[in-house]
């Protein structure tokens, strides 16, 4: 049984990257739209500065070297706050996945 906790934990650790890369994308497409908004600071237009940005905002580590300016803001807080919903929602099912887990086994 503890084999399949390791194969929950990857599974979603692998949907967050999903999700982060698929927002990554989006925040690459709006910044060829100037009307759409920008990242600035520390930025290159990398799709690394993406994919950092996006993890920051889905992980609610919050803004710091590179930050939105316009509308993409309300993306990145849209992300902010699908990000904490999808990452406390995969601990409780983890948590009741393996509820009495270690009672069963002895452990």
């Amino acid at each position: 049984m503890r084999v399949e906790v390791l194969y929950l934990i990857v599974a979603a650790v692998f949907a967050h990257l999903v999700s982060i890369g698929l927002y990554a994308l989006a925040y690459a497409w709006m910044a060829q739209h100037p009307e759409l908004g920008s990242l600035s600071g520390e930025t290159t237009g990398s799709a690394g500065d993406f994919f950092y940005f996006s993890v920051a905002c889905y992980t609610t580590l919050g803004f710091g070297e590179i930050f939105a300016i316009g509308p993409i803001r309300i993306v990145a807080a849209l992300e902010g706050l699908n990000g904490l919903v999808l990452i406390t929602w995969s601990a409780s099912f983890a948590y009741a996945a393996t509820s009495g887990l270690w009672d069963r086994e002895g452990g």
